[in-house]
């Protein structure tokens, strides 16, 4: 499923000529809804960032080091945060 859904944002990334660094090479798909009685919301509905950082850390470091070692990128040395910040997929996916 991840595959199928990865080639068809990058599909659609092609069909409007975004530039190559705008194209997602991997993506995390997250089965469970971010919610405040999980955590990953604040009680006003917002992203809470620090919860969001220790759920997902490690997971988004794995995949930045795997896409940079098999593209041979020059690794990213931006703080997890903006990571977080600028690339989670929440619930507005509905799959």
């Amino acid at each position: 499923m991840k595959e199928h859904l990865l080639k068809e944002i990058q599909f659609i990334a092609q069909g409007h000529s975004l530039p190559g660094w705008e194209v997602p090479v991997d993506i995390l798909l997250e089965p469970h809804p971010f919610s405040v009685e999980n955590g990953l919301l604040t009680s006003t509905l917002k992203k809470s960032r620090p919860n969001l950082e220790l759920k997902y850390k490690a997971v988004l470091e794995g995949m930045y080091e795997q896409v940079n070692n098999a593209h041979r990128f020059v690794p990213m040395k931006q703080h997890v945060s903006y990571i977080v910040k600028s690339y989670l997929v929440t619930d507005h996916l509905r799959l």
